[in-house]
């Protein structure tokens, strides 16, 4: 039997739900219905951590999978994950690598932004091809504010434009807006436009190109499987959210199937070009600096020698 294999590297803001995000498609992938769902263990391919709250309004913290180093479930005013690492799920004849990276936006600050960066690179120069760049964002975004667009310059700046067709966006937290991208496509829009006027790129903001997905299927999911309270609780609310996640996976799929694989020794060249670029600043400016010392210098001299000349 031979299988697919998609190299899917999964990119956003820190917060946005990157990890949680990988957990729910390999549990949409394993389980046909929401209902089969409950009736298994979750599928818990990265550990995780959340709090989920039940209908007496009491709060409970739910940690799934098996926990590592990667993955900070212990101080929620820290980014989650801690560096770059590739998780496998193999469903069928579907293998799918997913690149799950530390959100940009850290909260260690800039200086953690670009270790971060500089180790995705790392971590994305093991694989040959990369069939999808899914960049994730939330629906319930409303202003195109100065972190937005930090961060969605930090990302797309490292890539190569070749791998633009290969860019999808992905918006969580859809269940309120209804699996439509709302407010948070508004926002794209704006950014997108301005990225093409003072860039001069172009990424396409089509249908095919953006998936509505929310995560609290799977959490409850989770809760489900470890709280006696939520035992009690009505799954039903969580069905259309789980059905309406799973068709939007599914859809995204098969848009990865209609792509040409981007060959990451563009991006990984047009990045070691931009370093090379970054380590002659310093350099540059210092020569540029002794040039116009010794062009003053000069200036100086040549005046006080015609000065001498003419007495």
């Amino acid at each position: 039997m031979t299988r697919s294999v998609f190299n899917v590297l999964v990119l956003g803001q820190s917060g946005v739900g990157k990890s949680t995000l990988i957990n729910s498609i390999a549990n949409y992938f394993t389980f046909g219905s929401f209902k089969d769902a409950l009736g298994q263990q979750p599928v818990c391919v990265i550990p995780a951590s959340f709090e989920i709250m039940d209908s007496d309004y009491n709060y409970y913290k739910v940690e799934v999978g098996t926990p590592n180093d990667n993955e900070n479930l212990q101080d929620l005013a820290d980014s989650c994950t801690q560096k770059p690492k590739v998780y496998s799920f193999r469903h069928k004849d579907l293998n799918i690598n997913f690149i799950d990276v530390p959100g940009i936006g850290d909260t260690r600050g800039v200086d953690t932004d670009n270790t971060n960066i500089k180790a995705v690179l790392d971590t994305v120069a093991l694989f040959d091809q990369i069939h999808a760049i899914c960049i994730l964002l939330k629906s319930t975004d409303t202003k195109l504010t100065v972190e937005y667009q930090y961060c969605l310059n930090e990302l797309l700046m490292h890539l190569h434009q070749k791998a633009i067709p290969n860019v999808v966006f992905v918006f969580t937290c859809s269940q309120a807006s209804n699996f439509v991208p709302a407010n948070g496509r508004m926002v794209l829009a704006a950014y997108l436009k301005q990225l093409q006027k003072d860039k001069g790129i172009e990424i396409p903001l089509s249908k095919e190109h953006m998936f509505c997905i929310d995560n609290d299927a799977f959490r409850f999911l989770c809760a489900y499987h470890q709280i006696d309270a939520f035992k009690s609780e009505t799954p039903d609310p969580y069905v259309d959210s789980w059905n309406r996640s799973q068709k939007a996976v599914k859809g995204l799929f098969a848009r990865m199937k209609t792509l040409v694989p981007h060959d990451v020794v563009h991006t990984l060249s047009v990045n070691q070009a931009r370093a090379v670029i970054l380590s002659l600043i310093q350099p540059l400016a210092t020569i540029s600096s002794l040039i116009q010392s010794n062009t003053a210098n000069y200036e100086t001299n040549f005046d006080d020698l015609v000065r001498r000349l003419q007495e």
